[in-house]
């Protein structure tokens, strides 16, 4: 009998752990995308479609690690979907993306943002360029000697603490921005009871109680009820370890959920939004939990399959998002000057939390800042709406459409700095995901602005980090996923690698 040995020192990793973390994709996989090359080239945009079909595979080959939570790759991926979405639109009513577009130059802004995508893959590579071993086996011991129960309560707890947060974000002056980090901790917790769940093949009654009361929590003005399908996807390719029939059959599976409720709530949310707020026009909810609910419900309810179908070409208008970025390249540097970095630099001086610059100026609203850079008239706070350019637009109003590409590789970098801060300083694998899947969380969303995407991420790391480093013995003690439990736990012989849970 051989006892499971304490994890390797992950600055030193042996030279076989360090060949297979990465890997080419295989022959099949590339089958599939000559196919849609070729079939690009015949559609109606056939240079853009062809290029954002080969886009796909190497974000892949950049930042897949085998059995990591593939947090990067998400990141990336969906920001590829947003600016290739009005391209499949388009060819789906086979026309020139431009005739369904704001301006003519939304050709070339899917170009760069397509280049955006690529230049943050980048970024996120040369990061995890020295990080060349896999801690993925270490997550599924882990994995396997956690209680049920305790995943539970762990979960429960953390949901309790982003609560809390929540309120006093809105409570306590000054702290908002720490408030908010601490607000995405429930994601810490969901997470771990999704792994654990999913790895073991049990408990599925207790993921489906936690996956529906989130997405129910996520319902309101905006829609927060996506973050949990997210989340549980990516436990479940990470508990697959593989891209395999079975993996590809869930995340086509949790697509087609995903378009099919968005689809739905593109139809009835204009009506539910008025509800919410009674007709004052704002973002706020002055009706209560159990009325938002049974409101949701009477709209849904009322929906037919021709309704659902309606809201597909609105929910695809909206994921799109590269109208505004090429209005802002019609209106840049015509109308007005390119920015010189006043853009970033207002980003980073919105990293100092006001609790420490309580002069710090309020931030102007992201409409209006649309507005200036794009010369729309767009509805704003005061009609309770905030439309943003996006942090790729943002890049190009500063320093045009060459050294925009600068900051992005350098906001894929802190990305790929941060993933890697979790997944070699965390003495547990899963808490390693876990709390880098808290903090990269948000980095998928192409159209948040350079000001909030900066400081939201950076100020959720630096609080997740300090709490991980104050905490993580007694995380990892509950759970039951010290070295010296893990050791007691596992024991294999030479023939039954595989871990047994006891």
């Amino acid at each position: 009998m051989i006892a499971y040995a304490p994890p390797i020192d992950h600055h030193e990793a042996p030279a076989d752990e360090q060949q297979a973390i990465y890997a080419p994709l295989e022959g099949p996989v590339w089958a599939v995308v000559a196919v849609g090359v070729i079939l690009g080239l015949l559609s109606a945009n056939p240079l853009l479609t062809a290029a954002s079909i080969l886009t796909l595979p190497i974000l892949v080959t950049l930042l897949w690690r085998r059995g990591e939570i593939p947090i990067l790759l998400f990141a990336v991926g969906y920001q590829w979907l947003q600016v290739s979405a009005k391209i499949f639109q388009a060819n789906l009513l086979d026309v020139p993306v431009s005739v369904i577009s704001l301006t003519p130059t939304v050709d070339l802004a899917i170009w760069l943002g397509l280049l955006a995508v690529v230049t943050l893959a980048v970024g996120m590579r040369l990061a995890l360029r020295t990080f060349q071993w896999s801690r993925s086996d270490e997550a599924t011991r882990e994995a396997w000697v956690v209680p049920l129960s305790k995943a539970a309560v762990f979960y429960i707890v953390c949901a309790l603490m982003a609560v809390g947060a929540k309120g006093a974000a809105w409570v306590v002056p000054g702290v908002h921005q720490i408030a908010i980090a601490l607000e995405g901790f429930k994601w810490i917790g969901f997470y771990v009871l999704a792994y654990v769940a999913l790895t073991q093949r049990s408990g599925y009654l207790l993921l489906a109680g936690a996956t529906v009361f989130e997405f129910v929590q996520g319902i309101g003005f905006f829609s927060g009820f996506k973050t949990v399908v997210f989340v549980l996807i990516l436990a479940f390719f990470t508990a697959s370890r593989r891209i395999d029939g079975r993996a590809l059959g869930f995340g086509l599976a949790g697509l087609a959920g995903l378009l099919v409720i968005g689809s739905a709530w593109t139809v009835v949310k204009t009506d539910y939004r008025a509800f919410l707020n009674q007709g004052s026009g704002m973002q706020e909810t002055v009706v209560s939990e159990e009325e938002q609910l049974a409101k949701l419900a009477e709209l849904v309810t009322n929906l037919s399959v021709n309704d659902i179908g309606r809201g597909f070409d609105p929910l695809l208008r909206r994921v799109a998002y590269v109208d505004f970025f090429a209005a802002s390249m019609d209106y840049v540097p015509t109308v007005v000057a390119h920015q010189e970095g006043r853009v970033w630099l207002e980003a980073l001086q919105n990293l100092v939390p006001r609790l420490l610059y309580p002069d710090k100026p309020v931030l102007v609203s992201d409409s209006e800042h649309t507005m200036q850079y794009t010369g729309f008239y767009l509805a704003s706070d005061t009609q309770g709406t905030s439309i943003s350019l996006g942090y790729v637009a943002d890049s190009y109003i500063d320093f045009g459409p060459i050294w925009m590409f600068g900051p992005i590789l350098i906001l894929g970098f802190l990305w790929g700095l941060m993933y890697r801060y979790f997944m070699s300083r965390s003495g547990s694998a899963l808490l390693g995901f876990a709390f880098s899947l808290a903090v990269l969380l948000v980095a998928y969303q192409y159209e948040i602005a350079a000001v909030k995407l900066v400081a939201g991420i950076v100020v959720k790391f630096l609080v997740l980090a300090v709490i991980l480093r104050l905490f993580e013995e007694r995380i990892r003690e509950f759970l039951g996923i010290t070295d010296h439990d893990l050791s007691l736990a596992y024991e294999t012989d030479e023939e039954d690698p595989e871990p047994s849970h006891a």
